[in-house]
């Protein structure tokens, strides 16, 4: 939940600041027009929030948090508002009372009769307010509860007798005694010794555990056996810090709210709380809009993780394999989604920070995808005009009935694909690639849908490399490329380019395409009648808005020696370009600078990474359940931006792919768990598990199943 106070305006305005410094359009706190959908369907609402105009307009929504107890839902509002909500007939909710609180009403938390209210305004010091609702039509206060130095109540949790308090405006954690409801008294606090901030934004208690989120710094874990003097176990920074977080099973799943569709959700191993392990980190598929604000709130019950997710409204996860959570449903409703709870009607209920309350069904599928094997593993264009998949089902735990209508795959966006055959529990077939797919990331779409409709997607990541050089200017001009500026002549027996004065030439590419498959821009430079050049920049080379620099004097593969008057072959990693972003499409190559005489360029060429030895085969050649265990050298190596590792099972097997640095310290995890037997593909894009990118280096990456074990190096390039 975010602090509608001071700090709250202030994060804010950074986001649109920083929205509009991108060139994206701000986010806006209104309705969508054309709300999005997958295997959830609204059942009701109730207006609660009335929209401000004028001077009273806000940047953000009133509506705040909710908490259902029985057929009753409490939600909070910024205009210092609980509202009590009968929830028994989902389509026809209806509002039964109202307490008024002395500021914000933040957070709310129920246990049994009694409700705790979290007020926090900015320059007011007011911090709990306690209800008696067990006749939730005629709620009756019990105590208001303050102290001075808290600045209010952020967020809070109710565990037995004890409340534990985020205040984010002031550091750590404050412990009340509420054995007795009319009368608290603080009972204990807590603050991080060491260089965390403490601005405590969340708090989660599991029996003995406490999960407190740190709004800048991370993640800290907590032994509560003493109620009162909670005892730090580990504490797990992050740079982007986090918000808030859910502990179910061995995992922690925490999350940084802004961000944007960009912000990364986190799997923590905990199962052992002294070493708590960053073991995967996902997110959410945009749907058709615009962009948002980031994820919020999670919850997780039997099996599934709900998210709510501001403006991209309710999304739903499956923890069938609990350190990967795979997105099976959400809904974009019209609306602001700060929180959502399941209820034991089946339903799940949103705080709708615009609206009011939302009421949804999931329409869960009957069956669940397993597990996906390609092969080949990554394609090479030109060479391979297909891709063979097999995918394993298993049946839902929580939808015993059903049967699977289809299962397909389809590449990108494209609305239709290749029905899968079936064979007992899996699905095998072949995807053509089309002619014309341009090199890159692309996705590969598997989905099971079942009888009543309800559909199960499978998404990963598919690479398109490109089988040779690309010649952009050689003797001729490639195809798709024009030159927009400069001159072309012949020249000591090259087709070249003129440099002098002033001078700036575009090769434009009619079609933007991925850098993914090449490793660097290589060209001829010879220099003819040359004075020197000028001051900075002497000459530079440009892609997509990034410029490298071209240096004097020879001795390496960025720098030209002008007193040699043969030709010099210039060859600049695309990593020198700042190419990391897997997104990042190129679209020109400029040069330019400026020259005292004449020089000249030729060959210009995008040069391609070699294939990965694992798709050297010929059409045809095709096994996509290996015979062996096997770990193959991860492609492109050298690599800057990510690089791809394949694995081979040739059985069923608990798996375990990690990276280490030269010192034997694990930094990343990219995969764990139990898989079927099949070849797998993981792109590791060179951070570490928090997120952070690493230093360029050797590491070392090692998989284990079944009692074995292979390792292999790779070197990373920044």
């Amino acid at each position: 939940m975010l602090n509608q106070g001071f700090i709250f305006v202030l994060l804010l305005l950074l986001v649109l600041v920083a929205a509009a410094a991108s060139g994206h359009p701000a986010p806006i706190f209104a309705p969508a027009d054309a709300p999005d959908s997958l295997n959830v369907e609204r059942v009701g609402e109730i207006v609660l929030i009335s929209p401000l105009e004028g001077e009273d307009a806000h940047f953000y929504p009133d509506g705040t948090d909710l908490y259902l107890s029985g057929d009753h839902a409490l939600m909070g509002d910024d205009r210092g508002i609980v509202h009590i909500v009968d929830i028994s007939d989902p389509a026809n909710m209806h509002k039964v009372a109202e307490v008024r609180t002395p500021g914000p009403a933040l957070d709310i938390k129920i246990a049994g009769d009694l409700a705790v209210v979290g007020v926090q305004e900015f320059e007011a010091t007011f911090g709990l307010l306690i209800l008696d609702i067990s006749d939730p039509a005629n709620p009756v206060e019990l105590s208001r509860f303050d102290q001075e130095s808290w600045q209010g109540v952020h967020n809070l949790f109710l565990h037995g007798d004890r409340l534990y308090l985020a205040h984010m405006t002031n550091p750590g954690l404050s412990i009340v005694d509420i054995s007795d409801p009319t009368a608290p008294l603080v009972s204990g606090f807590w603050q991080h010794e060491g260089d965390f901030s403490n601005k405590i934004h969340d708090v989660f208690i599991r029996d003995r555990l406490a999960v407190v989120s740190d709004f800048s710094s991370g993640l800290v874990l907590l032994d509560i056996t003493d109620p009162d003097a909670p005892a730090m176990l580990a504490a797990l920074p992050f740079a982007e810090g986090i918000h808030s977080a859910w502990a179910a099973g061995d995992y922690v799943y925490c999350n940084q709210e802004f961000g944007g569709w960009e912000r990364r959700l986190y799997v923590v191993d905990i199962a052992d709380p002294r070493q708590p392990q960053v073991v995967h980190s996902f997110g959410s598929g945009p749907p058709p809009q615009g962009p948002i604000l980031g994820p919020h709130n999670p919850w997780v019950h039997n099996g599934l993780l709900y998210w709510a997710y501001y403006e991209a409204g309710l999304r739903v996860f499956d923890l069938l394999d609990p350190v990967r959570p795979m997105e099976i449903g959400y809904h974009t409703y019209p609306g602001f989604a700060w929180s959502v709870q399941p209820h034991d009607d089946g339903l799940l209920y949103v705080a709708d920070g615009a609206v009011g309350i939302e009421a949804f069904r999931l329409n869960e599928p009957a069956f669940t995808i397993r597990a996906v094997a390609v092969d080949p593993p990554v394609a090479i264009r030109g060479r391979h005009r297909s891709v063979d998949i097999e995918a394993t089902v298993a049946p839902s735990p929580r939808r015993p009935t059903g049967h699977i209508a289809r299962v397909g795959v389809r590449l990108n966006d494209e609305a239709t694909g290749q029905p899968l055959r079936a064979a007992g529990r899996t699905f095998t077939g072949s995807l053509p690639l089309p002619p014309d797919l341009p090199t890159g990331r692309h996705r590969l779409h598997v989905e099971l849908v079942d009888d009543r409709g309800s559909m199960y997607p499978y998404n990963l990541p598919y690479i398109l490399y490109p089988e040779r050089d690309l010649e952009i200017y050689a003797e001729t001009l490639a195809a798709g490329w024009s030159l927009e500026r400069g001159e072309a002549v012949r020249f000591a027996g090259r087709q070249a380019l003129i440099l002098s004065g002033n001078l700036n030439a575009t090769f434009e590419a009619r079609t933007p395409f991925g850098s993914i498959g090449y490793t660097a821009l290589r060209f001829a430079f010879r220099p003819d009648a040359m004075e020197n050049f000028t001051t900075k920049p002497i000459l530079g080379v440009n892609m997509g808005g990034r410029t490298v620099r071209i240096g004097l004097g020879g001795g390496d593969s960025l720098a030209v020696d002008l007193a040699d008057k043969r030709w010099q072959i210039v060859e600049i990693p695309l990593s020198t370009l700042s190419v990391a972003d897997p997104s990042f499409k190129i679209d020109s190559v400029r040069i330019s600078g400026y020259l005292r005489g004449v020089a000249y360029i030729a060959d210009l060429v995008l040069v391609a990474a070699a294939p990965p030895i694992d798709t050297a085969v010929r059409e045809g050649q095709v096994n996509a359940r290996p015979a062996a265990f096997h770990l193959a050298q991860n492609f492109p190596n050298p690599f800057n931006q990510s690089t791809v590792i394949r694995i081979d099972l040739g059985t069923r097997a608990e798996v375990e792919l990690a990276v280490y640095n030269i010192s034997g310290q694990q930094v990343a995890t990219l995969a764990q768990g139990l898989y079927p037997a099949g070849a797998y593909t993981f792109t590791w894009d060179g951070r570490n598990t928090p997120g952070a990118e690493l230093a360029s280096g050797v590491y070392c990456y090692r998989l284990r199943a079944n009692g074995r074990e292979q390792t292999r190096k790779l070197i990373l390039l920044r």
